[in-house]
């Protein structure tokens, strides 16, 4: 039982790592995610590891995006962040309303997508993990510049915002921030 045990810890590493992966764009890519993202949802009953489970949310959520089905990725969003809510993690809540947003953008509900941006990015900031929010801040930056919004009060600033988050102690920058 140990071993199987172990080896179902394994493949539902293995299908969210995949889905992970830098393979957006690749035709076969949306397919197998979904497949992958399905068998790791599978396991994932067996087992109560709420963190995995997360992650498992997450990605269907990613893939859902990714093939421009917003309402499932909407239903997949919200499980994730009830979830991250009841284990108490900032930064998983965090990421949870970027996917909320993006999905809420999907469904052109600009003003609401903007809201839980701006809440992510919040929650980003005070977390302070910089990958969390290069991640956000990249996805707010683009949701500005596709909806002409650097005129909004919340966008006052946000350009050293995102700079900021792109420096490293060797003040190099890094990413593609610097389009915004």
């Amino acid at each position: 039982m140990q071993q199987n045990s172990s080896r179902n810890d394994l493949l539902l590493l293995a299908y969210n790592s995949y889905i992970e992966s830098e393979n957006f764009g690749k035709k076969s890519y949306c397919q197998t995610a979904l497949e992958y993202v399905t068998k790791a949802s599978q396991i994932c009953l067996k087992y109560k590891d709420s963190r995995m489970e997360w992650r498992t949310c997450h990605n269907f959520a990613k893939v859902y995006l990714e093939i421009y089905d917003y309402q499932s990725a909407m239903k997949f969003s919200t499980k994730s962040m009830e979830i991250a809510e009841k284990i108490n993690d900032t930064a998983l809540i965090s990421l949870s309303y970027l996917d909320i947003a993006k999905s809420l953008e999907g469904e052109n509900q600009k003003n609401h997508a903007l809201a839980n941006y701006l809440i992510a990015a919040d929650m980003a900031d005070k977390i302070g993990s910089r990958d969390i929010r290069i991640e956000i801040y990249r996805e707010l930056s683009g949701f500005f510049r596709l909806n002409k919004l650097f005129q909004f009060p919340q966008a006052v600033g946000f350009p050293v915002v995102v700079s900021s988050v792109f420096q490293i102690d060797d003040g190099q920058t890094h990413g593609d921030s610097a389009v915004i």
